[in-house]
Order: C-alpha cells, then structure tokens, then sequence
C-alpha cells in the first residue's frame, strides 16, 4: 500500500523473507538519504507516542522509518497474558530482525539506503545483538538498553553506538558503562531529560547521531566515549 510520501509494510509482504507473517510501517520521506528501523517485542510500537515523537523527527530530517513488531499478534498476547517467553528470547528475536533487514533491501525505495537502528529496553539489546552478527547497519541508538543481556556481544559491534539513559536511572547507567568498557566502535553514553516531560530534548541526540552516522563514513569521524 502506497501514500503520499509514505509506503506501508504489511504482513503479506514480510512473508517473503520469513515464514511468520511480521507488521510494520515503513514511511519514506522525499529524497530519503537513510532508514532507521524501530526495534520491538512488546507491543505494536507505532502505538508508542515516544517512539512516533523519535520517528517523525527523523523524517522531517529525510530520514525513512520502519516501525516493526518483531513478534506476531498472538505471541504478544500469550506473552502478556502468561509469560515473557518471546518477548526476551532474543536469538528468536535476531533471527526476526535480520529477516526484517532483508527485506528492507528488497524494497526498492529504500534498498541503497544506509541503516540505522533504534530499540528500547530488550529492543536495544536484540539491535546490538544483530549487528554483532551481521554486517550492514551504520548506526545504533539504545535508549535504556538491557545490553547487559548481550555483554558477550559487545566487542563485535562495529556500528558507532549511542546508549540514551533517562536521568536519574542508576541502574541502566551502571548497564551502560559496563557496556561501553567492552565496546570497541565509536561509542557515547548520554543522558536525556524524562521524554513526556521534555520530548524535544530527549529527541535531540538521536536524531543528531543518526544524522552523523548515516551522512559520512565512518573514517571521518573521531572515536567517541564518555
């Protein structure tokens, strides 16, 4: 299904890579010079106002978006509703998002487009963990990431990271540099302002890191850590 300025990935289409039919939204601005794909297990995340605030923001700048589940509609409910076995498996959840990946570069209006990642929580975990095993993503952007459940990972990494933290989260700072002693790609840790409080300001480093990371090679740029 085609829009004005917007393409929508539906379930059909995403059984061309995979054997379980997956949902997305994939929005292509103008003259788009990168894609940054939203990485989720939770819940339907363009249902998330966070990640739709992060989303339009990035296309307003000519970027394209892909807003993914990474698990089918009956998954998510029999995890709600009995445990959080999908929703934290992440191998399941690689295997899922390397075939989203895939079929991105079927998709002839992003084909050529660098990649860029963004995820939340175990999100972030199960973006880290893909990039350790597969070449192609340029960047990443972990916003609260559990990366302490893919620390044996960390060293493969080679997309230049950036680790969002909320203020005043203690814990997901201690994750989160612990995670930076590991890594050895271009790397920076950042606090940000509560997102419903301050939306603006907590959108402003993501889209500063996509914006650099997805428009030059990665030579160009000097090795960042905090």
């Amino acid at each position: 299904m085609k829009t004005p300025g917007a393409a929508m990935a539906n379930a059909d289409e995403l059984r061309e890579v995979m054997p379980i039919a997956l949902e997305g939204i994939l929005t292509v601005p103008a003259h788009a010079r990168a894609i940054v794909v939203f990485v989720s297990a939770s819940s339907r995340v363009w249902c998330s106002p966070h990640d739709r605030r992060i989303a339009h923001a990035l296309e307003r700048c000519g970027i394209a978006t892909l807003l993914s589940d990474l698990l089918t509609t009956s998954e998510q409910r029999s995890d709600s509703a009995l445990t959080t076995a999908y929703r934290t498996h992440i191998p399941l959840l690689v295997g899922r998002l390397s075939g989203t990946l895939a079929w991105l570069r079927g998709q002839p209006d992003v084909a050529t487009l660098p990649i860029g990642l963004w995820g939340e929580g175990i999100g972030a975990a199960v973006a880290i963990a893909t990039c350790a095993n597969m070449a192609g993503v340029q960047a990443v952007v972990s916003h609260a990431g559990r990366l302490d459940l893919v620390e044996s990972m960390l060293t493969s990494v080679s997309a230049p990271t950036l680790m969002t933290v909320v203020e005043g989260d203690d814990d997901v700072m201690r994750i989160s540099r612990k995670a930076a002693e590991r890594m050895i790609c271009a790397h920076r840790i950042q606090s940000v302002p509560d997102a419903q409080r301050y939306p603006e300001s907590s959108e402003r480093p993501v889209v500063q890191w996509f914006e650099s990371w997805l428009n030059a090679e990665p030579l160009q740029h000097e090795l960042l850590t905090e």
